[in-house]
């Protein structure tokens, strides 16, 4: 099979004879070959993108919004085969699991209903009266936007890039992932740019939006860290950290990487690790999405033992092929590798934070300066029984969003999301998401007649 560049409708396919091939990432079998994009396909979408702009953004947005809720009706019929066709694609892609790609499916009509609902909040127009004038406040689209969506949770970033600059009244082009193009042109359509991806990439584009003068929205790489305070409830806390770190594999922005933890509780958090880890029935290695990021994760849990890391949920060994076996590390330190770069893979470091002779207040603050010693700040987890206490240290933490006494990895139809520092800039999401795609224009109206205006302040 060869995927197609489509550019408007199916039928006006580009015919561009440079492809290149999509291969499985655990069995290294070729899946599909793939057009890869030219200038000319490039061009010619976003001609037609912006001749649809007028027409699309003219549209009343209960219009709008239906085509989008009727997309999210079809997911769900049971009816129809789109849930199935878009869950095998992904499948097919990468070695992505079935309860993934579902959780995703899932996930992604309850995404629409909530940015629909958002959507008649943020686009009314806004009145404000003053004293001599009404003024109207609008938002309007930005025009053609590009959408670069990850292949790393493929439906949920796919729908989000394409679906909420268009409910806003933008036109889309969307650049599928070289790792799942296939699934991605089953969901299928600049001045604006949309990116979710690595930290590396994501500059690059903002420095080219930034040359031409044009908006972007950047979700970016991630360092979660989960901080155990004192009164934590370990065995809950462990279950979470494992779900943190293994999901997808690691390979999510918003995966566990950090789990700070006094010293005096470490071997009570070691303890409850392993019990939950010997509740995981899954343990074999994980095929990564690349042999890069492999070897990138690989290195890292090397770098760490050798500087005396210890694996804390049995032995490890360097696998064959892309795959890597999942591992929380124990006794990490700031001046290991893995404290700092993105793993984005299956495997999180504990580190004890000194607690002898000091008091709660303390240890916190080592925490927190901890914690916040990163150049990202996507997602953070806090761990406590005094919720009020968890509450304050989520409000020191330099990150886009903290969870109180749940994963590092969670993300609400509702709620904006989005990082600090090298993990991105703006919001999706809900009425955030609807804003950012949208720009204002105020229109003044003088009440009245009006008057005429003093002249003679321009007199020397």
């Amino acid at each position: 099979m060869i995927v197609k560049n489509l550019t408007g409708k199916p039928d006006t396919d580009s015919r561009n004879t440079s492809l290149f091939g999509v291969v499985h990432p655990a069995t290294h079998e070729a899946v599909h070959q793939v057009e890869r994009s030219s200038r000319e396909s490039f061009s010619k979408a976003l001609q037609i993108c912006h001749d649809a702009l007028p027409s699309w953004s003219a549209q009343p947005l209960a219009e709008r919004c239906s085509i989008f809720e009727k997309a999210a009706s079809l997911l769900q019929d049971g009816s129809t085969d789109w849930k199935s066709r878009l869950a095998e694609a992904n499948m097919k892609e990468t070695s992505v699991t079935s309860w993934w790609t579902n959780e995703q499916l899932d996930g992604v009509p309850l995404f629409i209903r909530e940015l629909t609902r958002a959507a008649h909040e943020v686009l009314v127009p806004e009145v404000m009266n003053a004293d001599k004038s009404t003024v109207h406040i609008e938002r309007l689209p930005f025009g053609v936007c590009l959408a670069i969506a990850a292949w790393n949770a493929v439906h949920l970033l796919t729908a989000r890039a394409i679906i909420t600059p268009l409910i806003a009244g933008n036109t889309v082009i969307l650049k599928t992932s070289e790792h799942t193009p296939y699934t991605q042109t089953l969901w299928a359509e600049l001045l604006h740019v949309n990116f979710t991806g690595s930290t590396n990439v994501g500059s690059i584009l903002a420095g080219l939006a930034g040359k031409h003068l044009k908006p972007s929205l950047m979700e970016l790489g991630g360092k979660a860290p989960v901080l155990l305070l004192p009164s934590a409830d370990f065995r809950i806390a462990a279950s979470h950290i494992l779900f943190g770190t293994f999901m997808n594999a690691g390979q999510l922005c918003m995966s566990t990487e950090r789990v700070l933890v006094p010293r005096s509780r470490y071997d009570d958090l070691v303890a409850a690790l392993r019990d939950a880890w010997a509740s995981v029935k899954q343990k074999e290695p994980r095929a990564l999405f690349s042999s890069v990021s492999t070897c990138r994760v690989r290195n890292l849990i090397k770098d760490a033992i050798a500087r005396g890391a210890e694996p804390l949920t049995g032995p490890w060994k360097e696998d064959i092929g892309n795959l890597v076996t999942p591992i929380i590390l124990g006794s990490g330190t700031a001046e290991m590798k893995i404290f700092r770069e993105e793993s984005f893979g299956p495997v999180s470091i504990v580190i004890p934070i000194e607690d002898d002779g000091l008091t709660n207040e303390q240890v916190t603050d080592h925490m927190v300066a901890l914690a916040n010693d990163s150049d990202y700040g996507l997602t953070a987890s806090v761990w406590s029984t005094d919720l009020q206490l968890a509450q304050d240290v989520a409000r020191r933490l330099e990150c886009g969003a903290v969870h109180i006494n749940s994963p590092t990895a969670g993300d609400l139809p509702s709620v904006p999301h989005g990082g600090w520092k090298s993990s991105g800039w703006g919001r999706f999401n809900g009425a955030e998401g609807i804003r950012s795609f949208t720009q204002i224009r105020t229109i003044e109206t003088e009440k009245g007649p009006g008057h005429t205006l003093p002249l003679d302040i321009f007199e020397l």
